[in-house]
């Protein structure tokens, strides 16, 4: 995800709001006055460099999020979006419910990847931004779901 964040902060913005728990994300636009940043606060994740846990799900819930983007640590061919920490696939549930679009940021690594939590499900994301095509069996699920799937 900071990888999308870089790319967003090398555009030109008007009216851009991001939300996140992710600290990288904030000092990545500290120094953006025409960005306004929403920091999500929670327990500290040494692992992630980010913020998890009850509160964040909370904040996450009073929000409304146009356009949602999160990562994982794996999808399966079966369409199932997974986390390796069951507090950061809280968080991505969260911020999905409460987006008008979700988006699925993975790269080859990521198929079939590692992750014991389920995050979410193929049916509950609009949009898929993958860097390699997905496996025959995941594409089919995505078109019967509505999923795009775009190769970046």
């Amino acid at each position: 995800m900071y990888e999308c964040a870089r790319y967003l902060k090398d555009q030109q913005h008007e009216d851009l709001v991001i939300v996140t728990c992710s600290l990288p994300v904030v000092e990545l636009f500290v120094d953006s006055p025409e960005v306004s940043l929403v920091v999500l606060g929670g327990e500290y994740n040494h692992h992630y460099h980010c913020t998890q846990g009850t509160n964040v799900v909370r904040e996450m819930a009073d929000l409304h999020i146009d356009r949602a983007f999160v990562g994982t640590s794996g999808i399966t061919d079966a369409g199932v979006i997974r986390d390796t920490d069951s507090q950061q696939a809280s968080v991505k549930y969260s911020a999905v419910q409460s987006s008008q679009h979700s988006v699925v940021v993975a790269d080859a690594s990521k198929f079939p990847g590692i992750g014991a939590f389920r995050a979410l499900d193929i049916s509950e994301v609009d949009h898929m931004y993958v860097t390699a095509p997905v496996s025959e069996a995941l594409q089919r699920l995505c078109d019967e779901q509505g999923t795009e799937v775009r190769i970046a």
